[in-house]
C-alpha cells in the first residue's frame, strides 16, 4: 500500500492525487486579433507561452480560428478581428507560487507542487484525440457549468505562417458545440483537443 493523500468529491471523482500534478493556471488575459497585412486574417500572439498549455475562447461564438506555436510565442489566426480570452495552463514549480499568502499546497515526494490554492484550477471538460477527415467535423461538449476554453495540439502547425492557406481551424459555435474543419488534408497526423471550464470569478 502506498502513501499520499487523495480527495475524491461527492461524484466520486478524484480532485486531488498526490501522485501527480494538476494543471493550474499561471496567467490569464485577453488578446487581439488583428489583421494588418491585408490577407483577410486577424493575427494576436501570446508572448512567451510555447512551453505551456494554451487554452483560447473568443468573445462571440462563430469566428473560425487556428493557432500555431514558433520558438517565441503562440500564435491565433482568426477569420475576423475579435478579442480572445486566454488562459495559460501548466503543472506548478515553486517560482509560480505568491511569494506570502495563505492558503494551502500539495507536494509530492521530489517536491514538485501537486496542487496549489493559490493558483486557479480548472475542470476537465473533455479530451479529444483523432485524425478528421477532410471537412466538418461537429464535437458535442458536455454541458459545465463556467465558460468553455479550448487548447489544441499536434505536431503539425494549423496554419502556414507563409500564406494564407489553413490547414485545421476550429469554431467555437456555443458552449456545448465545437466544429473542428480540416480543409483539404487527406492524411494527418492526430490532433489533441483539450476543454475546460472555468467561471471568471473562478480566476486568481
Amino acid at each position: 500500500m502506498s502513501y499520499g493523500l487523495k480527495i475524491i468529491n461527492s461524484s466520486n471523482i478524484v480532485q486531488i492525487d498526490s501522485g501527480f500534478q494538476n494543471i493550474h493556471i499561471i496567467e490569464h488575459g485577453v488578446t487581439e486579433a488583428t489583421n494588418t497585412a491585408s490577407t483577410g486574417i486577424a493575427t494576436a500572439a501570446i508572448l512567451g507561452a510555447t512551453a505551456r498549455r494554451i487554452f483560447v475562447r473568443p468573445y462571440s461564438f462563430g469566428a473560425r480560428f487556428a493557432n500555431c506555436q514558433t520558438p517565441t510565442d503562440y500564435r491565433l489566426y482568426s477569420s475576423t478581428n475579435m478579442n480572445y480570452k486566454y488562459l495559460i495552463g501548466d503543472t506548478l514549480l515553486p517560482s509560480d507560487l505568491p511569494s506570502s499568502t495563505y492558503g494551502l499546497n500539495i507536494y509530492k515526494e521530489d517536491a514538485s507542487i501537486v496542487f496549489s490554492s493559490t493558483r486557479s484550477l480548472p475542470k476537465l471538460v473533455a479530451l479529444n484525440v483523432a485524425k478528421f477527415p477532410v471537412g466538418n467535423t461537429v464535437l458535442t461538449l458536455p454541458a459545465m457549468d463556467g465558460e468553455k476554453y479550448i487548447s489544441i495540439s499536434s505536431t503539425l502547425c494549423f496554419y502556414s505562417p507563409s500564406s494564407t492557406t489553413e490547414v485545421f481551424t476550429f469554431t467555437m459555435n456555443s458552449d456545448t458545440s465545437l466544429t473542428v474543419t480540416n480543409n483539404y488534408v487527406s492524411d494527418q497526423s492526430y490532433v489533441s483537443i483539450l476543454i475546460v471550464a472555468l467561471k471568471g470569478s473562478e480566476l486568481l
